[in-house]
């Protein structure tokens, strides 16, 4: 007889805040591995409730989960079962909430209740998918019955599924036996939820948000009319995402008073902030009214700018699959697949070129095929070409653009600067080998996809639908991380196209680490009578932090930066702390010799990895850190956007990242490492776009910290740089 796991949905909601249980766990289901009360009858079934449901978990909802004698998802590596059961949580979401979609890269298919969908991403080599059953009977709000083959169709072969009289005589055995096994005085012992839900932005109402919890300048934000274009800046953890989130829920409420249908986006780069604002509605408002204003067709829309991409061209129903509907990891794919293109491109038809390329483009070229000092950076800039000059303006299409495109000297700043043809010529040719590459993996790239957007927004088609589709005020959180073409296309989406748009928008430059936004001031001036709103006190680190983020501020100016680098006059709203300190190591083994044991023994002295982070700023290193064995089960490694979700809410191994992989995250304790003078500042001949990308680096890893700070930096990789020695004195 087949044993199931239930977990209430509180439970289940926990897990996706928090974080999802330790890999060990799925296999042995020991309750220590767990941050919340669970029990295990002799037979196998467990059920995993929170504290606050303690007496009453019987009236509790829950999903089951079918076990085997492996745990859950037997057959899945122990990580792939937590990226499986993160996305069971999210199947568990939409279930009970009509407005949680579910991501189409995740291929479900149905047949009447019953979902399947890929266990993991398949660029991780897993092909298994996962069963699901979205029926609600009784107290069950659907089941889980682990994994079945790639190859399974629902619609030929309908997989044998237990009755339900069995799932739930299984309940109430469990049930039964449980009052006499509720553990007493439960200690998660694992971080302080409180504190945990403040730097979310999780918590009150929405009513006690705006009535006590907003500053002073958040609330002149929330209560500005929405007449015209509004811009809030401010440093990391000033509280610009919840003011976005609580001016939107109010004009809802004011629009309802009223009994207008103002129709609003709230658009962002990730889809790991999009999680976070579904997270504070639904805390600020609640399940039932969060459906009501954010379900399909509904007044709000909530999700990345290239999910409503994908939405509006109905893409899915021609069987196309984007690369990635997240900005950040979508930017990370591409950036793989260029690299691989320009180190087969060196190999080959590079020979054919190279002469006519100048000395600086061909040291470059080489680079970056060679995985060298500079080549990234260089990566991102062709990236960056491809996005906001070859695919918009259809050069890959036209022989006629081609000649145009090569002919064309003059270039504005923010382009990539090509001064000889070759190396213009270069560019048409490591842009068709990207589409080919990409045609041959049977997807379309985030910048093709907005180009297709682009040129939908300007037909008949969407003349005709964007009364119904279109926005009246676009909300547009992380404004910092949208490229040229990006940000173009916002006042696009407006219904009304005679009227004066209406974009609500916050950004903080200084976490835009790859200058994305280069010399797009003119975008923002277009927009007629713009407010501005600075909101300077923060929540999210100490006093000394952020002493030591305004020195840097101070550095800025002597860097010629101007209004790239905006200097903040933030205050930190936080008890006081250590101050930072820096080491300097002769090389990077003794600092990986250091560091790594250190940062384990703090996290277990805190009893949780969550809390204390090891940040690297050198791309190279961090894959070295990766691959060395020493220290290796120290640590829980974040790759990319989509791994944050695989930190356990327990545990005892800090992470290891790079500051963007983890940008919007926070620990208590940050270890940022290879802050050294030749990594963020590649040497001295460098320009100001190279200098200004190692400030927004170390400015976006230091924030991560909320209460202690190391820095460290290696001898032989030129040492600490000037900038960091200033701000340490200040």
């Amino acid at each position: 007889m087949t044993q199931y796991a239930f977990v209430t949905l509180e439970a289940c909601r926990f897990f996706q805040i928090y974080g999802p249980p330790p890999a060990e766990w799925f296999d042995s289901l020991l309750p220590s591995l767990l941050p919340l009360p669970s029990f295990r009858m002799g037979d196998g079934s467990l059920i995993v409730w929170t504290p606050d449901e303690a007496v009453a978990v019987n009236e509790s909802y829950c999903a089951a989960f079918a076990l085997t004698d492996s745990g859950l998802f037997e057959g899945l590596a122990a990580a792939r079962k937590v990226e499986a059961f993160n996305r069971v949580l999210r199947l568990v979401q939409a279930n009970v909430d009509q407005s949680t979609s579910i991501p189409s890269l995740w291929r479900s298919f149905n047949s009447d209740s019953l979902i399947s969908i890929q266990s993991s991403p398949r660029a991780k080599g897993e092909r298994a998918r996962v069963l699901f059953d979205r029926k609600k009977f009784a107290k069950i709000i659907g089941v889980s019955y682990g994994v079945i083959d790639d190859d399974v169709d629902l619609m030929d072969r309908l997989p044998k599924v237990p009755p339900e009289t069995a799932i739930l005589s299984c309940l109430a055995g469990v049930l039964k036996d449980l009052p006499k096994n509720i553990p007493r005085g439960f200690d998660d012992g694992a971080f302080d939820l409180e504190a945990t839900n403040r730097s979310l932005g999780l918590g009150p109402s929405l009513d006690v948000w705006y009535e006590s919890k907003l500053t002073e300048t958040q609330r002149k934000f929330v209560d500005f009319p929405l007449s015209r274009s509004i811009r809030v800046r401010g440093p990391g953890g000033s509280g610009k995402t919840v003011a976005m989130v609580v001016k939107t829920l109010r004009q809802l409420e004011l629009d309802k008073a009223a009994k207008r249908s103002t129709r609003y986006g709230f658009l962002t780069h990730s889809q790991a902030t999009v999680e976070v604002v579904q997270s504070m509605v639904r805390t600020m408002i609640g399940d039932e009214k969060t459906s009501e204003i954010a379900g399909d067709g509904s007044l709000l829309y909530i999700g990345t700018l290239y999910s409503l991409a994908y939405d509006t061209l109905g893409t899915e129903l021609r069987g196309v699959v984007p690369l990635s509907l997240d900005g950040r990891q979508g930017r990370e794919m591409q950036y793989e697949l260029l690299e691989s293109v320009v180190k087969d491109y060196v190999a080959t038809d590079w020979i054919a070129r190279k002469g006519g390329c100048s000395n600086a483009f061909v040291e470059l070229m080489e680079a970056a095929a060679a995985q060298r000092e500079g080549g990234a950076q260089f990566l991102y800039e062709v990236l960056n070409e491809f996005a906001c000059v070859l695919e918009p303006e259809g050069v890959a299409r036209s022989a006629q653009k081609r000649t145009e495109y090569i002919s064309k000297a003059a270039r504005e700043a923010w382009r990539l600067q090509l001064g000889a043809m070759d190396e213009r010529r270069v560019m048409i040719d490591l842009h068709a080998r990207f589409r080919k590459e990409m045609r041959e993996a049977e997807a379309i790239s985030m910048d093709q996809l907005v180009s297709d957007f682009d040129r939908f927004l300007d037909s008949n088609a969407w003349e005709l639908t964007r009364g119904v589709s279109g926005f009246d005020v676009i909300f547009v959180d992380e404004l910092h991380l949208l490229n040229r073409m990006e940000r173009m296309l916002i006042t696009s989406l407006q219904r009304d196209p005679s009227s004066r748009p209406v974009v609500v928008m916050a950004e903080d430059t200084k976490q835009d680490v790859r200058r994305v936004g280069q010399g797009l001031r003119s975008w923002q001036r277009g927009l007629d009578g713009m407010e501005n709103f600075d909101l300077n006190e923060v929540f999210r680190y100490t006093p000394q932090i952020n002493s030591l983020l305004r020195a840097v501020d101070e550095f800025a100016p002597t860097l010629n930066l101007q209004e790239d680098w905006p200097s903040y006059s933030q205050e930190s709203k936080l008890p006081s702390g250590p101050v930072p300190d820096v080491r300097l190591f002769n090389d990077l083994r003794s600092q990986y010799d250091s560091i790594f044991p250190e940062a384990s023994l703090s996290a277990k002295k805190r009893k949780s990895g969550r809390s204390v982070a090891v940040l690297s700023c050198d791309y190279d290193n961090f894959k070295r850190y990766l691959l060395a064995g020493q220290h290796r089960d120290l640590f829980i490694p974040v790759e990319s956007r989509e791994d944050i979700t695989l930190i356990p809410s327990r545990g005892v191994r800090f992470v290891l990242s790079m500051p963007e992989f983890v940008a919007g995250l926070q620990f208590d304790e940050v270890y940022l490492i290879d802050v050294s003078d030749a990594v963020l500042f590649s040497g001295e001949a460098v320009g100001v776009r190279d200098k200004r990308r190692g400030l927004s680096l170390f400015y976006l890893g230091a924030s991560r910290a909320m209460s202690v700070l190391h820095l460290s930096a290696l001898s032989d990789a030129g040492g600490v740089p000037g900038f960091i020695d200033y701000a340490v004195r200040a």
